[in-house]
């Protein structure tokens, strides 16, 4: 999917992440990290794609370390098996969406092919996708994202919107829920389903 590039991500026996990419006609390269999010977000353009299909969340967990991290713009929304949820495929095409209106993008935690929690920042809104193979909870503390973006776009009061799976006791495909007068050091726990997901936005007030 680079263009005339090969590239490789593995865990070496010290725990570090290690990337590895060669591009046609030069030389291998190499970088190590301390963790995924140390990853630079833009490398290399994306070759043009005529289809893309996903079955599970497992496979979308190991695109995010495999691909995105590596390349800038846009990327082809794939289509999608029946086995993903709704608050999945939403959550996935915000994290596709790479376009230059996008002052920050940040995977803030996860596991190749087990889950990922990536942040984007337009101004001084953010949104938050959380995406998993398994059934699982994932916790979201905005404070990280509140400390990491300017000083001047920092509000005392902010505006939660959310899309997530049900959990066992609701109805419907997928939850849509706004909480309005949110301080900065919320934190927000979600339960995920398997190849579930959710998209949280902090507009502030």
């Amino acid at each position: 999917m680079l263009k005339d590039c090969t590239t490789r991500i593995f865990f070496a026996p010290s725990g570090k992440l290690v990337a590895e990419w060669q591009r046609a006609g030069d030389r291998l390269q190499m970088a190590v990290f301390e963790r995924p999010g140390d990853l630079a977000e833009k490398r290399f353009e994306v070759a043009p794609l005529e289809s893309w299909t996903v079955s599970n969340g497992k496979q979308v967990c190991q695109s995010l370390f495999d691909l995105l991290p590596f390349v800038a713009g846009n990327i082809l929304v794939p289509a999608f098996a029946d086995a993903l949820t709704p608050a999945f495929r939403k959550a996935f095409q915000c994290v596709l969406e790479r376009d230059g209106a996008i002052d920050d993008f940040w995977m803030i935690r996860g596991e190749p092919g087990v889950f990922a929690v990536v942040a984007q920042r337009r101004g001084a809104v953010w949104r938050v996708c959380g995406l998993t193979g398994e059934s699982r909870t994932l916790t979201v503390r905005f404070e990280d994202m509140w400390l990491r973006m300017p000083a001047e776009l920092r509000a005392l009061s902010y505006t939660v919107e959310i899309f997530r799976d049900p959990n066992a006791k609701e109805q419907g495909s997928c939850i849509e829920e706004s909480f309005a007068d949110q301080a900065p050091d919320v934190r927000i726990a979600l339960d995920l389903s398997a190849n579930g997901g959710f998209l949280l936005t902090f507009q502030p007030e």
